[in-house]
């Protein structure tokens, strides 16, 4: 490859699974993801996320006098109270899922328990304290929705065909439906267009 091209072409780091974090196929983000807590975090494939991410799995429990955990260690040299209780849901509110082919902008952050769809948009600074729809756009603190990607056929459509867990061949088959925009394109045409 020319040295002028692979100075143009950007490198992000693929995202690994490690524990409490699966992760699907060819998933990058470009720096600085942070993953903080004991919940459990899922990410499906093809997602592209930018710089300063960070997904917040735990929360403090504010139903105690005190909400900081080295208040109860120096004092009573004892865990938070919150902490001993298993599966708190104060804490944590569940897994936090975010579905494949999700584009997530620089310095988001995503709270515990929520379920990103596949296909969704987070506008860069945004704050996620809810559900985010399949291929919804989203922003803002909190994140609200903007718009959807496509009309609600061509959602439907592509939430069953599932082409993030086609076959290698199968992807490079069908190089057509990948270039169309899908928003200038009949629900027809692009149905006519993928090959099995």
């Amino acid at each position: 490859m020319f040295n002028w091209i692979k100075k143009i072409l950007f490198r992000p780091t693929k995202i690994v699974a490690k524990k409490g974090v699966t992760v699907g196929n060819n998933t990058f983000h470009n720096g600085n993801l942070m993953i903080r807590g004991r919940g459990k975090v899922h990410i499906g494939s093809y997602c592209a996320l930018g710089k300063f991410i960070s997904i917040i799995t735990e929360n403090h429990d504010t139903n105690f006098a005190s909400i900081q955990g080295f208040f109860y260690q120096e004092n009573f040299m004892d865990v938070h109270p919150g902490d001993k209780v298993l599966n708190n849901k104060n804490k944590i509110k569940g897994p936090t899922n975010i579905g494949n082919d999700v584009w997530i902008g620089d310095h988001v952050i995503i709270l515990s328990g929520v379920q990103i769809g596949d296909g969704a948009c987070i506008a860069a600074g945004s704050v996620v304290t809810k559900n985010v729809a399949d291929y919804a756009i989203v922003g803002g603190v909190p994140a609200k929705l903007i718009k959807y990607r496509f009309k609600a056929d061509v959602i439907e459509w592509l939430s069953s065909i599932q082409w993030w867990n086609w076959r290698e061949e199968q992807r490079k088959a069908n190089k057509e439906f990948f270039y169309s925009d899908l928003n200038k394109t009949s629900l027809e045409a692009l149905k006519k267009m993928i090959a099995k």
